[in-house]
């Protein structure tokens, strides 16, 4: 077969290219990664996955994920709950329980729904969320023309910026300038992930997506996780949430410090084909 297979899949719109370097050839991908994500000229997606059997006895695979516009990342809960998906109706996993390693650490997965050996849902665990900056769990970052911004840093595994917009103020301001002077912040060298978060009571909760290298997303499955402990932390959502995203629903659990978050995510198959 001439060109590169691969498979387009999505969770609650958050898309993605995977690449199958298990049962295919490892080919060349980190030039191509921007022309690939092209949404006009290319397949079109939010982050690229790329599966490897593991380097790691511990762990089932490996997942190394590059942003739409080529940088790598640490972490993508959809991303995985996706790889589960294909490794497992691709019998490349004969396992309902996987333990994927990426960049950002090792990642606990579970099936949830599963039916005619397609796999439906995914439990993806991201570990113990690491909360605040230097002991304070709200910080502020100072955007022109809006004032003074307040955020709570949040990393599960990769960085976020979760921006609490408790009386909607920032829904009429541009969230895309917010977000941009945060992932442009001296604070984040490497950048952020930035979710608005909207409470709607303390079980639902809106948000925003803008993800550093992509963009704004129809969804993200760490960025969810971190939406839900940010709120837990200042006391506006309890232990088990709704996430409702642009693209869809997540489901997150969190039992406070000390304990892992889980997320719940559905993931499908867009269709096969070769570049």
């Amino acid at each position: 077969m001439d060109g590169i297979p691969f498979v387009k899949m999505q969770s609650s719109g958050n898309d993605f290219m995977l690449l199958d370097q298990c049962t295919q050839p490892a080919v060349e991908f980190r030039t191509k990664i921007t022309d690939w994500s092209n949404r006009r000229t290319g397949v079109g997606f939010d982050q690229l996955l790329i599966l490897h059997f593991p380097s790691d006895p511990e762990v089932d695979f490996d997942l190394i994920i590059h942003n739409a516009d080529g940088s790598e990342s640490e972490q993508c809960g959809n991303g995985t709950a996706c790889v589960v998906k294909y490794a497992i109706e691709e019998q490349i996993s004969v396992h309902d329980y996987n333990v994927i390693k990426t960049k950002g650490g090792f990642v606990k997965t579970k099936v949830l729904d599963a039916c005619d050996k397609r796999v439906n849902s995914v439990e993806i665990s991201l570990g113990e969320p690491r909360c605040g900056d230097g002991g304070n769990v709200e910080a502020q970052v100072d955007v022109a023309d809006v004032g003074s911004v307040p955020y709570v840093y949040i990393s599960v595994g990769n960085p976020h910026a979760v921006v609490l917009d408790i009386d909607g103020r920032f829904q009429s301001e541009s969230p895309e300038k917010i977000s941009d002077a945060l992932q442009k912040s001296p604070q984040f060298p490497d950048s952020v992930n930035v979710e608005f978060l909207y409470p709607l009571d303390r079980q639902r909760a809106r948000i925003r997506i803008f993800e550093r290298g992509a963009g704004e997303t129809q969804a993200c499955g760490s960025g969810s996780c971190a939406a839900a402990v940010a709120g837990q932390l200042v006391g506006l959502l309890d232990q088990k949430v709704k996430l409702i995203q642009p693209g869809g629903t997540a489901e997150v659990e969190w039992g406070g410090i000390g304990t892992e978050v889980r997320l719940a995510a559905t993931a499908s198959t867009v269709y096969k084909g070769v570049i």
